[in-house]
Order: structure tokens, then sequence, then C-alpha cells
């Protein structure tokens, strides 16, 4: 995660880390929420985040938070969370017929109106902050997945996913306009949707293209082409003229134009493989370590004790170039130092923790 406080010129990347976020939510400049597992709540822009809601560790994790208004909040994964007192307490409004699907993207149109996409592309609507439901399956014309979804007013939004698909409701997705792009191409899907209003939104696909409607959705055109070039994850539009769309690495893409034109910024990500540390320390009985990967590859993460014995795996996979987080439990250790190694092809560091209880 990194700050910009310039429209991306420059960035603050002190905050920078792994997050498996799908996206997170700001009020104003300094108010924000996080969905890292559980939830986080900031109000100094990142500086220091607090704990909100914890998730039990056998459920999924939160994927999706927004804000209603300054006091009200949602959050979802296998349900839905309201907060009324800007996170400090929260209620449970599960959609009664969800039963145990994982709920992908929200969209919260104001403190009563609040759509949920399930992982089985069904919808939920609810028109009075959750006491009640209203559920509609995924339209027939859209591909195996309907990944996102936007809605603009109460009853106005749009769905996006897999084969280039889109749908548009004007009744809260009781029934379904279809504006795909290329209904027969296979080859592409939407990861990420924004809209300003009922005529303005924008689309960005796993392959680098960006998409552009002024008219409701009658027309997308097409104001990026870098298939293969640029993988896109997220896109956030402004105003009728700026936009944002994020990917791989750290890359971001500026328009200021309505997206005729782009500024790419430089990527950010590590230049070198680092073991940074891990925090607290001494700690008891968890600490968080944090670690850097500059290339695509192979990684390990080991905990030793002092003469050598392998305590514990936290990490043996392929993990992308980006700065990581992993958090280390010995509850069932006794205190002591221990070594922890980061290993990443031919590169090893090695550095001490120590367990206090």
């Amino acid at each position: 995660m990194a700050k910009t406080t310039n429209g991306g010129a420059d960035w603050d990347t002190t905050l920078l880390y792994h997050i498996i976020a799908s996206k997170f939510d700001f009020h104003d400049f300094d108010y924000g929420i996080l969905p890292y597992m559980d939830l986080y709540l900031t109000k100094d822009g990142w500086s220091t985040f607090d704990k909100v809601y914890y998730i039990p560790e056998y459920e999924a994790k939160v994927s999706f938070a927004q804000f209603a208004s300054d006091k009200v909040i949602y959050a979802a994964w296998r349900t839905v969370v309201k907060s009324i007192d800007s996170g400090k307490t929260w209620i449970d409004i599960k959609p009664p017929s969800q039963g145990n699907r994982l709920l992908r993207p929200i969209s919260v149109v104001n403190d009563s109106v609040v759509y949920c996409l399930s992982s089985d592309a069904t919808l939920f609507r609810t028109t009075d902050a959750g006491i009640s439901w209203s559920t509609f399956p995924k339209p027939s014309f859209m591909g195996a997945f309907v990944t996102n979804l936007i809605f603009v007013s109460d009853f106005y939004g749009w769905i996006a996913g897999s084969d280039e698909r889109i749908g548009k409701t004007t009744d809260g997705g009781e029934t379904w306009i279809n504006q795909s792009i290329k209904p027969d191409h296979k080859l592409d899907h939407f990861v990420s949707i924004d809209a300003l209003n009922e005529s303005t939104a924008v689309l960005a696909s796993a392959r680098g293209n960006i998409y552009w409607t002024s008219d409701g959705g009658d027309n997308w055109l097409k104001r990026l082409d870098e298939e293969e070039v640029l993988r896109l994850s997220t896109i956030d539009i402004v105003d009728e003229n700026t936009a944002y769309a994020g990917g791989d690495s750290g890359l971001l893409i500026k328009t200021t134009s309505g997206g005729i034109t782009d500024i790419i910024s430089k990527p950010i990500y590590p230049a070198t493989h680092k073991l940074n540390g891990n925090y607290p320390n001494p700690f008891n009985p968890s600490t968080k370590i944090r670690y850097e990967i500059a290339k695509g590859s192979n990684v390990k993460l080991t905990v030793f004790d002092i003469l050598g014995n392998k305590i514990k795996t936290l990490v043996d996979d392929f993990r992308n170039i980006g700065k990581y987080e992993i958090e280390f439990n010995a509850q069932e250790l006794s205190t002591g130092v221990y070594i922890y190694q980061l290993k990443v092809n031919d590169f090893t560091e090695s550095k001490k923790m120590i367990l206090v209880k």
C-alpha cells in the first residue's frame, strides 16, 4: 500500500506492503477503511490504523468494505456487517438466502441501499439497511463469472465479468440490458468497473484494456489498448475527465482527459530481495514479519530455534514481486531467541526475534 497527495506524481511507500484486500475506501482524505483479512480503520491517512472488526481464523476473511456516510460502513465476505457508529460496533445483516456463498464486491449507494454480489453471481439488494433483502439471479447473457458491480443510484447500475460481458439495470436488478462489448470474445474479462453517474462509467480488463462511456453504456469507447503489456486489477473515476487504474507491481495509470491520453507511473516495487524484520520485537505471543521480493520467485520463510532446529515453515510457495507481511504465532513455544530466515533462489537472509512470556 502506498499513498499519494499530488495525483500520483509522488508516492509515500513507507506504508507499502502486500495486502490481500480487494479494495479499500476513503470517506475523506484521512478517514478510510481497509479490508485486510480483518477490518482496519484510519483517521490520519494510514499513519496509524486500528483493527475494528476481527474475523475468526476458521472463516473466510473480509473482502470488501465501503462507507455509506461518515458513520455508516458496510463490509462483506461470507456475511454482511454494518456499523452505524464509525466502526465502534457492528451488526450482522447477512441475506437470509445467501447460505455459505462468498460475497464478492459490494456497492453502497447510501445508508439504506446496498448491493452485494455472491460467488455464483447472485445479486442481493437491500433498500432498508439490511432489514430485508431481495435476490436476483445472474442475467442469462453474462459469461461464466460476474466479477464486479457498481450502482450510482437506488436502482441504476452495472455488472461486469468474463468474456467482456456488461449488464445495465435501471430497476435494481429485476431486468437487465445487455451492453457487452464483444459478446463472442472469450480471451479477456473485466476486473473492475466504476461510475460517476448514470452517464459516465469506466471499465478495466485484466489484459490492459480500458473502456469509457459517456452515454450510459450505449457506446463503450476503448481508451487504452495495452494487451499483454499491462495487467490491470482496479479502476476508479474521479470526475468527467479524471480516472486512475492500478495493476501489477504498483502500476498506476492516470488520465485527465477522459481517457484519451494517459500518464503511466513507474511501478512501485522492491529493487532487491529483503527481510525487513519483525514487529513487535520482543513479542508475546505473536509478531509480524515483513519481507520484499524483487522478482517473482519461489520463496521460503522458516523459523528456527537458537540451535538451528526447524520450528515452522511460514511460507513455501511462489510469490510475485512485491512487499509482504505474515504473522507468526508462538503461543506453544517457550521464552527464548528464535531465528527466521528468508530464502529466495540464491538469496538468504536471517534475523533474530525474542519471545518473552
